[in-house]
């Protein structure tokens, strides 16, 4: 979506400006070069994965708090408390952020500008010395920029703040709260408070980590802003517009401006000083007239009136800032006159429509300008907005030729390698000025327009080439109205009319030689100061020299001789550097930053660290529980409180290392920022004229540059690096805190899991690299071909080429949005298979059961001199249902009191989960675990009283009545009067044997226990009984209550069925395998089964 956006709204900012010259004034090819570089991507990483984030976070938010709200709707609000004041700071800042975001676009977009200006003209810069005059400019206009980035700084660390304050604040109230209601009763269970908590972290962290894409979205808010200023920026005169009269054949008849009052729009120096008919005032766009200082009206009672007969050449003369050039732009209706009107065959120019109109119109300026492409399209380009528009390839490739020959540009054409195809480069850098000029005459005659306008069209001429142009104009003026702009006298002396303008008024009109006998006349005065009363004959001239008619010297610099002879550019090879090489490489330049990016960098540790720690914090917390179980809720409010405000100390502390990476972070690269810019430009500056010959190196590429490399750079050492940082350190200290805690199960989650994250993050990577890379390019070409257009709008304008210029933009950009979707199509992929793997990670570590290691474990009873085990080695894993079998005394019961903590190991280790179980809290670690011994205890009360003995406080009903269908219970209990309530009696006298064994197991069933552990479950009943029970054992489903569970046997009938049996003796395992496997082997498994006549 980021990439359309971004086409679109270049497209936009170069459909806008290409309109109409008369809005164009704010839109000059420097600002455009940053609107189509910087801006728009700053809006495109506003709208691209970050719109997916806050649409993330708010369903996140949604369906977090919808769950915690449903559990437990006061604890939920209590903990959200202080979300509404993050709102209301978010709220104050982000306004304030955006106002900076303006500041800082506006001056680089200034200092684009000013770049601009300077590239294009370099020759002359480095030939007047004033590089370092204009660089100077431009570290004052960066400047700017960097003093409101350091303004804003502290915005940014606010936000980073708040972000990780909300969430751990949130985990204190939520806690501290929590253990209230549980002591007050309001709360059955820990299980509620865990519940919101993880809604809560989901919900509540989903809103604080809106602060990056926030952030984000504010700057692109900004750099929208000034978009949309120029797309909705409305056209004085509407060139794209169908309305208006299209005729066949247009009007004949004089053209008459009748009444002309006219002054530019706005209020530059020109807008006040150019104004034709009236006085020099200051021009109002509410208002047509002008007033004087006195208060009188500026403008003259009749305006300007003036006609231009038909087929004839008239010429214009007058000092600058007479009104010759505005007269043109009235004609071309770049302007509307504020009074008056301009009619041809009494048809007003207004009613006719516009491309309609410039279509009849050829136009060729003093500074000719040739679009970078050959020299067929540039001369074809004349054919737009006419008749001829339509026309064939072959018909269109006669009519070039035809215009070449007519404007005496075909010889010099067909001496060109490639001829009419022939690359001319940016602004026609490869021909000379002569030649472009005939170029830019032929693209003006090509239609075979009734009204040539030749504005200073051999001004800037040698003289040689002046009389080739001068000759070459004379012949196609032949049969046209043809209006002649011009300082030079001479050029225009063979004029049928010859006006003379002062301060946009006539003083003087006729032939030269009726202006030349007025002797007090101002053309006759022109015409002294350019000594022109010496009239020799072109025949006649000594000086003359015949071939230089023909001769024409090409002037092609280096780069355009070697791509015009070869087709080959001249490349350079650069050094590619890693990122860790890059950023060293800056961080050793820019040793002065080292304090501030040392803090910014410590932030963005501490900020990592945060969330394992809350991990330990949380464990901690839960353990306070079993202290409440015990009875001890003094002891329980204490240490419940303590663990509470200690998530409030790391709110604080990780705030503020948030705060440090936001605020130093920000500061930093605004500073480097602004350094590398400055370099980046001076070190363009400084290089010679051949430099920027070269193709790649226009002006429009080079400006686009100049925003783009030095803005990456920026980026990668601001808030975006801190990220990085704090994701890395997240990382590290989550993997060494859960290596020390348990580092098997650590070791499998991460063997598992990291590897497919790891990948998928680099690939995820290297295609956004590729896509940045891409996007840079598209960006730098665009940038160059929307400041190329830009910079010759008048003749854009002229020759009607905005609808080509746009859709040859659009699908400049459209191939871009093609070929990109695919790559983020691949990128979202890879961004899923990260995101996955975190929740595989969590599906790992809570794997159903556990695994238990018995590992070099010695053990003896105190009362006895003999040990029981004497480096046993065990190993049973998750989810399995193990048999342990063997003689009376060879340690079945023995490793089922170790398991319980009934006693502690001799020596060796037992490992749950790869955790020692030694150091293990024993409250917390028995309520994972659940014993059904030989002889059942039942105590006085209810059947339902003995199921919930160890179970949660208030277990509903429905948790009762499945345990005791898992354990074959529930049809004996309805079949009671009581059901439920029905009365035990002392020692549970009122039941059976296999009742009893069967509520044992419903009892053990109900606390959901990780492990179970049977202790001849079976020994004591009878057949029946014992098939009962055994059938409900095996009935429990273990995966879904994610159990391992553990049975002591001496009837091998009620084990055959195990995943893995271990055969004991004397105190180590002798034999282990499946029922088949070990009857295979033939060894004291099969002779205990013998001996029970089970497989005879």
């Amino acid at each position: 979506m980021s990439i359309g956006a971004a086409a679109a709204l270049i497209t936009g900012i170069a459909f806008t400006d290409h309109t109409n010259p008369a809005v164009h004034k704010p839109g000059t090819p420097g600002s455009v070069a940053v609107s189509i570089t910087s801006v728009t991507s700053t809006v495109q990483m506003g709208i691209g994965e970050r719109i997916s984030s806050v649409v993330q976070s708010f369903a996140m938010l949604l369906a977090g708090f919808s769950i915690a709200l449903t559990i437990n709707w006061r604890l939920t609000l209590a903990s959200s408390a202080v979300v509404p004041v993050a709102i209301i700071i978010y709220g104050i800042t982000i306004p304030i952020q955006v106002k900076h975001d303006k500041r800082i676009i506006m001056a680089y977009t200034k200092a684009a500008d000013l770049a601009e200006e300077v590239l294009s003209s370099i020759r002359t810069i480095q030939s007047f010395n004033a590089e370092w005059t204009h660089a100077k400019k431009y570290d004052e206009l960066l400047t700017r920029a960097k003093t409101q980035g350091v303004r804003k700084a502290p915005l940014s660390g606010l936000q980073c703040f708040l972000g990780s304050f909300i969430m751990f604040s949130a985990y204190t109230i939520c806690f501290r709260y929590g253990a209230s209601m549980f002591m007050s009763g309001r709360i059955d269970s820990p299980g509620e408070i865990i519940v919101v908590f993880y809604a809560a972290l989901f919900g509540i962290g989903s809103f604080a980590a809106l602060a990056s894409p926030i952030q984000a979205m504010a700057k692109a808010s900004a750099a929208a802003s000034i978009i949309f200023q120029v797309i909705d920026r409305p056209p004085l005169v509407d060139s794209l517009s169908d309305e208006g009269e299209s005729p066949l054949e247009l009007p004949a008849g004089d053209i008459e401006f009748r009444g002309i009052q006219f002054a530019y729009p706005g209020g530059g120096n020109r807008d006040k000083s150019v104004v034709l008919g009236g006085k020099i005032g200051s021009p109002s766009l509410d208002s047509p007239y002008l007033e004087n200082e006195d208060g009188s009206s500026g403008w003259d009672a009749e305006g300007l009136t003036l006609s231009f007969p038909r087929n004839k050449t008239t010429a214009i003369v007058g000092p600058s800032g007479a009104g010759k050039s505005t007269i043109v732009a009235l004609l071309e209706r770049w302007y509307e006159p504020q009074v008056g009107s301009i009619s041809i065959g009494n048809i007003d120019i207004a009613d006719l429509n516009l491309r309609y109109w410039r279509g009849k119109i050829g136009f060729v300026t003093q500074e000719p300008f040739l679009f970078n492409d050959t020299i067929y399209q540039n001369v074809a380009y004349g054919l737009q907005g006419t008749m001829y528009e339509g026309v064939s390839e072959s018909g269109k490739r006669q009519m070039v030729h035809s215009a070449c020959v007519e404007a005496n540009a075909a010889e010099f054409i067909n001496e060109l390698p490639d001829r009419y195809d022939s690359l001319v480069g940016e602004g026609g850098i490869k021909l000379s000025g002569g030649q472009k000029q005939r170029i830019a005459i032929a693209r003006s005659i090509i239609s075979k327009p009734p009204i040539l306008v030749l504005d200073e069209a051999t001004s800037a001429l040698d003289p040689i080439n002046e009389q080739i142009i001068h000759r070459a104009l004379e012949t196609i003026s032949k049969g046209r109205t043809t209006i002649m702009i011009a300082h030079r006298l001479s050029t225009l002396k063979n004029a049928d009319k010859i006006i003379v303008l002062e301060k946009g008024n006539i003083v003087e009109s006729g032939t030269h030689t009726e202006l030349m006998e007025n002797a007090a006349g101002v053309y006759r005065a022109s015409v002294g100061l350019q000594s022109l009363m010496i009239d020799i004959p072109d025949e006649d001239d000594p000086f003359r020299d015949p071939e230089d008619e023909e001769e024409d010297i090409i002037v092609i610099p280096a780069e355009g001789a070697r791509l015009l002879a070869t087709g080959e550019p001249v490349t350079t090879k650069w050094k590619k550097l890693g990122i860790f090489s890059l950023l060293w490489l800056i961080l050793r330049e820019q040793s002065k930053l080292w304090p501030i990016y040392t803090a910014g960098v410590a932030g963005s540790l501490g900020s990592g660290i945060a969330l394992p720690m809350s991990g330990l914090l949380l464990a901690s917390f839960l353990i306070t529980f079993d202290l409440a179980q015990a009875g001890e809720m003094t002891l329980f409010d204490k240490a419940s409180t303590f663990w509470a405000h200690m998530f409030m100390v790391l709110a604080v502390g990780t705030g503020l290392m948030c705060f440090l990476m936001g605020y130093m972070l920000t500061k930093s690269s605004f500073i480097s920022g602004s350094h590398y810019r400055s370099e980046y430009f001076r070190n363009i500056l400084s290089q010679k004229i051949p430099f920027f010959d070269k193709s790649s190196n226009s002006s429009g590429e080079l400006t686009s540059k100049l925003n783009i490399y030095p803005g990456a750079v920026q980026e990668l050492i601001g808030t975006p690096a801190g990220l990085v940082v704090s994701s890395f350190a997240t990382f590290v200290s989550s993997c060494a805190i859960s290596i020390y805690i348990c580092p098997k199960l650590a070791g499998a989650v991460l063997l598992a899991c990291v590897p497919l994250n790891l990948l998928a993050g680099w690939a995820k990577i290297w295609i956004e690299r590729r896509f940045v890379s891409d996007s840079m390019e598209v960006f730098a070409e665009s940038s160059q071909f929307a400041t190329e257009a830009v910079g010759a709008y008048r003749t854009v304008s002229s020759l009607c080429l905005e609808r080509p210029i746009v859709q040859r933009f659009r699908k400049l950009l459209s191939g871009h949005v093609k070929k990109q979707s695919f790559r983020v199509l691949w990128s979202s992929v890879f961004y899923s298979a990260t995101e996955s793997s975190t929740i595989l990670a969590s599906a790992f570590t809570f794997w159903g059961g556990c695994t238990i290691e018995f590992k070099d474990v010695d053990f003896g009873y105190n009362d006895r001199n003999l040990n029981v085990f004497n480096g046993l080695n065990l190993k049973i894993e998750k989810g399995q249902f193990v048999a342990l079998v063997g003689p009376s005394g060879c340690g079945k019961s023995t490793i089922i009191s170790l398991l319980e903590r009934f006693y502690d190991v001799s020596r060796g280790d037992i490992l749950i989960d790869g955790q020692s179980l030694a150091p293990m809290d024993v409250g917390v670690y028995r309520n994972v675990v659940s014993l059904v011994a030989q002889e059942p205890t039942i105590y006085q009360g209810t059947i339902r009283e003995n199921i919930c003995i160890g179970a949660t406080p208030n277990v509903s009903e429905e948790e009762i009545i499945q345990a005791a269908r898992d354990a074959y219970l529930h049809d004996f209990v309805s079949s009671l009067p009581d059901g439920y309530n029905t009365l035990c009696g002392n020692r549970g006298i009122g039941l059976s044997g296999g009742q009893k064994q069967r509520l044992s197991i419903a009892r053990a069933l109900i606390r959901k226990p990780r492990i179970l552990l049977l202790d001849e479950a079976t020994a004591s009943l009878d057949s029946d009984s014992e098939r009962i029970v055994q059938s409900a054992l095996e009935g429990v489903d273990r995966e879904s209550r994610q159990m391992t569970m553990i049975a002591v046997a001496h009837r091998i009938s009620s084990i055959k069925n195990a995943d893995v049996i271990f055969v004991l003796n004397e105190g180590r395992v002798v034999e282990k395998g499946t029922h088949d496997t070990l009857i295979r082997k033939r060894g004291m498994y099969f002779e205990m089964c013998q001996a029970q006549a089970l497989d005879r």
